[in-house]
């Protein structure tokens, strides 16, 4: 929904463009990719970041969305802890967001109401249906939250598999370009 979106929008829709052109463009995709995977009769993994901080009417368009081509909800998701976090945002916005030095947003600041966010996916999807797991990658599978969250459901994961990690900035990077 705009403008809870506009930020995505912005970066990857059309920065002259309108919202709703690009709203339904999107629908259209996603319609097309729950069909694929109803007729490939294949399990869905949906995995986004943004889905923590959707307002309720968002979650319940989505859960709708779902369950009405008979895709049976697991909400999966991984709490990190702060002093990991706030490093890892502030790195994420200075190369994303165009060298704009800001600890967090307000977009971020949706992110950091854990107790509020937790409880509205839990109304919206069930108490049972919602698992948050500390994030500690020194505990999971070769240290790859791929292969955790693949082992939660039974699936498996192929063994070339290499998890790709975000390389961090070091304090004097971000000086000199400060």
């Amino acid at each position: 929904d705009f403008p809870h979106c506009e930020k995505i929008f912005r970066r990857f829709g059309s920065p002259g463009g309108r919202f709703a052109p690009y709203r339904a463009r999107l629908e259209r995709q996603w319609i097309r990719g729950l069909d694929r995977a109803v007729r490939n009769g294949t399990h869905l993994v949906i995995s986004s970041e943004l889905l923590w901080v959707l307002p309720q009417a968002s979650l319940e368009r989505l859960r709708d969305s779902l369950i009405s081509r008979g895709f049976q909800i697991d909400v999966r998701g991984y709490l990190r802890p702060w002093n990991a976090w706030l490093p890892s945002l502030c790195g994420h916005q200075w190369a994303h967001d165009r060298g704009r030095f800001t600890l967090t947003s307000a977009w971020d600041d949706l992110s950091f109401q854990v107790q509020e966010n937790t409880t509205r996916l839990w109304r919206v999807f069930g108490r049972d249906q919602v698992r948050l797991s500390l994030f500690q990658p020194a505990q999971f599978p070769q240290g790859c939250v791929v292969r955790d969250f693949a082992s939660q459901f039974g699936l498996p994961v192929p063994p070339q598999f290499s998890l790709r990690s975000n390389d961090g900035f070091s304090r004097p990077a971000i000086q000199l370009a400060y």
